[in-house]
Formats: structure tokens, sequence, C-alpha cells
């Protein structure tokens, strides 16, 4: 069957209950994702065009899956930027693992949002021309996209102008950490802490204090897993539940100066008119020394007392303080129940 035929054949699917509309959305992906020869510009085309109407009708799990599943493939750049345009929790699996031609590069990124190549930019595989044309990107990033219709309602001017004042202050943060002094020895001093916020999705969009390359697209909405970086089951839980969470453990790869353990706090933040969930923000700190996380070891207790810094002697001294008292107890109990002392009723015996 031809490319065309077959793409024509699934649109022409019934769609009248949501799962048959994934199956067929998904389908679609499944086949655009596949190198095909003789397909034409305009069913092509068509394809994409349906994608993007029906994408708001697909759950967000459909759509995960979708990406993931295309992760360290080589994808056509139409179907990379199609889902490039999603929300970043579904655009990172394909920007970070996608493999394009240099060339397909070039002309994918003008084409890509701001979110999409500040993730792009956490790639160490990249070609050095791509990276050079990614950091020519650097300023044009930072400059809000309006049109007319943009300020059809008060309320989108309202977010646009909120958008616009957050990208001013990055800026203008941005050139402040480009500027800072140096300590004497040519080298950055030491980074003890830095301001944060993420958006809805849970992931890092605003930095101050620190460089932002390695910690934008970083998220607090999943649990790192065994020897990844991120976040621990604290921040994660209380991302879910929308609530304040306080030194909850994270880590950033890499070698510059954000690398390594923090310890993260942070509070959501809502829409002050519509009472809708916005992200959240919050302080990082460098973990004091009693903070280090402990081996796997002394977490199982044996470098103290059921997993506390307690030594050995601990316990011991916790023994005799309470056999001490215990023992009078119990010898003054003895006295009552032999009546040494005099007649005593059997109740108080008992």
């Amino acid at each position: 069957m031809r490319f065309d035929d077959m793409i024509a054949t699934v649109l022409a699917q019934p769609a009248d209950r949501p799962d048959r509309q994934a199956a067929q959305w998904r389908q679609l992906v499944d086949l655009l994702a596949q190198p095909r020869t003789g397909a034409s510009e305009a069913r092509r085309a068509e394809a994409f065009a349906f994608l993007r109407e029906r994408r708001g009708s697909i759950a967000l799990s459909v759509r995960l899956e979708a990406a993931r599943s295309l992760a360290g493939l080589p994808v056509d750049p139409e179907l990379l930027l199609f889902f490039a345009e999603d929300t970043p929790p579904v655009a990172a699996p394909l920007i970070a693992g996608s493999r394009l031609a240099a060339g397909d590069w070039l002309v994918l990124l003008p084409r890509l949002g701001p979110t999409a190549r500040s993730l792009l930019r956490h790639r160490r595989d990249l070609p050095a021309e791509i990276r050079q044309a990614l950091a020519a990107f650097g300023a044009a990033d930072l400059v809000l996209e309006t049109s007319a219709a943009g300020f059809a309602s008060s309320e989108a001017g309202e977010s646009q102008i909120r958008e616009l004042v957050e990208r001013i202050e990055a800026f203008r943060r941005q050139k402040e950490e480009a500027t800072a002094p140096v300590a004497a020895d040519g080298e950055a001093g030491p980074l003890e802490e830095f301001r944060w916020e993420t958006g809805s999705e849970g992931i890092f969009r605003w930095i101050d204090g620190a460089p932002r390359e390695a910690l934008i697209g970083q998220t607090i909405a999943a649990i790192a897993g065994p020897g990844q970086h991120g976040v621990d089951g604290q921040a994660a839980g209380a991302f879910e539940k929308r609530s304040p969470f306080r030194d909850a453990r994270f880590s950033v790869p890499g070698e510059g100066p954000a690398a390594g353990d923090w310890r993260i706090s942070g509070v959501p933040f809502f829409d002050p008119q519509r009472g809708s969930f916005l992200g959240y923000r919050g302080m990082a700190r460098r973990p004091r020394i009693d903070e280090i996380a402990r081996t796997e070891t002394e977490d199982m207790g044996a470098s103290g007392v059921f997993g506390t810094h307690f030594p050995a002697d601990s316990l011991r001294q916790l023994i005799h303080e309470l056999r001490t008292p215990l023992n009078a107890i119990i010898g003054f109990a003895e006295m009552i129940e032999g009546q040494y002392l005099g007649p005593a009723a059997a109740p108080y015996r008992s």
C-alpha cells in the first residue's frame, strides 16, 4: 500500500470515542515517523494538520508515550518540530535524543520556540556549528513575540505583560551574571545559593544567581531514578499535591559551578484572579555538613543506633537510664503483692 493511501486509510477511520481518537492520532504519528518514499507533500501536510487539530483532545500520557517511543531514533525534522510545539515534558524526550543531520538542525532551529531551544542547549553531542547557532539565539529567546491577536482580551494582555516582565528580568539577571566579579585567581567564587521558578509543568524556566544552562529544563515534577540527577520524592510529591516543600534533595549534572548536590525549598503560586496553578518559586542552597547524604550502610544502622548518628554507647546509656527506675518499680510492686508492708486489697495487688 502506498504511503499516501495508508494515511488516507487512517484519516478515514471512525473517531467517535476518546480511545479511537487516541489510537488514530498515535497511528498517524507512527506512520510519519517511518521513512517512506513517494509520499506527497499535500498528504503529509494533511496528516500534520490533523495531528495539530486533535492534539488538545489527546491525553498527555498518550502524547508522552509517543514522544518517548521515538527518542533516540532518526526522526523526520517536521515530526520533531511538531512535538517541540507541545508542552516541555512531551517535547523533552525527542529534543534530548533525536539524531538529525547538521543541515537539518540549522534549518529547524529558527522554527523551534525558545523553550525547545533551551532544552536543546543541554545536549553535549551536537556539532560545534549547531552549538554556535544556538548561542546566536541567546538574546532573541528573551524577546517577547507579540501579535495583534495576543491582546484581543484583557486576560491575554495581562498574561503577555507578565511574561514580558519575567523575560526582561531574566535578561537583566543574565547580564549581571556575565559581568559578575571573579576571584583573584581568575575563577568564579563557589556557588552557594540561587533562586528559581518553574512553570505549571514543574520545569525550571527562570534562574537567579546561577548559570542557567545547567538548570533550565530541570524538573521538580518527577523523582530522579537510581544514579540519575534530579529531585527526590519530597519535592515530586509536594508538586503533585501543589503543596510547599522544604530542603528537598536536588542533584545537578555536569562539572560547572551549579553541578552537585543542593537542598531546595519551594512554594506554589497561583493566578490571583482565576486561581489557576502557575508553578513554583523557591530557593536552593548547598547542603550543610550534617545534611550530606549517608551511605547505604549507614542508613541501615551500621554506624549508629537504629540508623541515627548516635554511637552504640548511647544505647547502653539509654538502657541504664530506663533500668534504674524500672528496678525500683518492680521491687515496690513485689512488696505490695506480698503484702510485706501490711494488708493490701486484691485489686490493688493486681
